[in-house]
């Protein structure tokens, strides 16, 4: 029952003390989303962030000393004009029916007002709404899925246009064949050597890694990446290295999904995207897939040079549904995160693995 005095509801930054009635009140409200649920997972996105220095990156709604509402932001630190700002993608957005409304939109205010940008992806229905009423700016139109069978779909009898599918796998598979075979040529001539790892590389990330200093963009250093991948407790990731004359070119991060079988392309690390480059690595990661009857191969981005890529190899895309959306009151900031492309935003960016 919602306190008949305003005074017994509070907003507030979450505290050490608060992460046990936390979980009661998920467990009361949201026992069907594991990932809530999952303690580990929560200490390490909102009590662990490098970036957080000692302020929990999490705000509650309280009714009488009773959680009632919830909502985090996973932090980044954030390049613009050769300033380092911190940004926050906002998450874990939960609020008892009963406090719908106006005590909800006091919890979103209290955290969009904290950071100097903030973004929301793989957003509920009624968040999407409150980010457009909020004046976020929405840029879903531009956010596509993508997928590539492996090995290419074997012909299904049961399809109603049996033929038609098999022209398009057999000319998929005599596609990357082919390329697989120039590239192949290509990295010999130019001393291109690909390695692929399943632990963190520090000495090759930290030659790779995207600094400070950029006109706007992630900030994707060995702080952040040993803590977003490395230290994730719900990530398989795996490494795709590519070197030029022994010399750090790129990396390509990934996560196996288990549930799926899918390998999910997380973020690309590099000074530079040079095309061949990015396909002598997913053709990598294809063969990978191939070794390890890994059944598929996924991504989720923005970003429209990777994603001609990614066409260009066969993979299908699909506008998302996830939604992607955007804020900050900085006014040279505002003008120019409304351009999408320039947000280079793929799924390492989120909290969904």
């Amino acid at each position: 029952m919602i306190s008949q005095s305003e005074n017994n509801i509070e907003v507030r930054r979450l505290r050490n003390s608060d992460i046990d009635a936390l979980f009661e009140f998920y467990e009361l409200n949201h026992k069907h989303r594991d990932r809530l649920l999952d303690k580990q997972r929560f200490l390490w996105e909102f009590m662990e962030n490098p970036f957080s220095k000692g302020k929990i990156p999490f705000f509650i709604l309280v009714d009488n000393n009773e959680i009632q509402g919830t909502i985090g932001a996973m932090l980044f630190q954030f390049s613009h004009n050769k300033k380092t700002l911190l940004a926050g993608h906002l998450v874990n957005f939960f609020i008892n029916p009963k406090y719908k409304g106006l005590h909800a939109l006091r919890l979103f205010l209290t955290i969009i007002n904290e950071y100097d940008i903030v973004f929301g992806s793989y957003v509920s229905n009624d968040a999407y709404k409150l980010c457009k009423s909020a004046k976020f700016i929405d840029h879903s139109a531009d956010l596509y899925n993508y997928y590539l069978p492996v090995p290419i779909e074997q012909l299904d009898s049961t399809t109603s246009r049996p033929v038609k599918r098999l022209v398009i796998n057999t000319g998929r598979s005599i596609f990357l064949s082919t390329v697989a075979l120039i590239t192949r040529s290509f990295a010999a001539l130019k001393n291109y050597h690909c390695d692929i790892k399943t632990s963190f590389d520090h000495n090759f990330i930290s030659l790779i890694e995207e600094k400070e200093g950029k006109e706007f963009g992630f900030i994707k250093n060995v702080t952040f990446l040993l803590w977003r991948y490395n230290s994730c407790p719900t990530l398989n990731p795996i490494y795709f290295q590519l070197n030029i004359s022994n010399v750090p070119s790129i990396c390509l991060i990934a996560h196996y999904d288990h549930q799926s079988n899918t390998l999910a392309i997380m973020d690309v690390i590099c000074d530079e995207i040079r095309s061949c480059d990015l396909i002598i690595l997913i053709l990598q990661a294809l063969f990978y897939c191939k070794q390890n009857n890994i059944k598929g191969i996924s991504n989720t981005c923005t970003d429209k040079r990777f994603g001609a890529i990614l066409k260009f190899l066969s993979f299908s895309s699909v506008v998302s549904d996830y939604h992607f959306l955007s804020f900050t009151r900085i006014k040279d900031l505002k003008k120019i995160s409304k351009i999408t492309d320039n947000w280079k935003f793929m799924l390492g960016d989120t909290d969904v693995y």
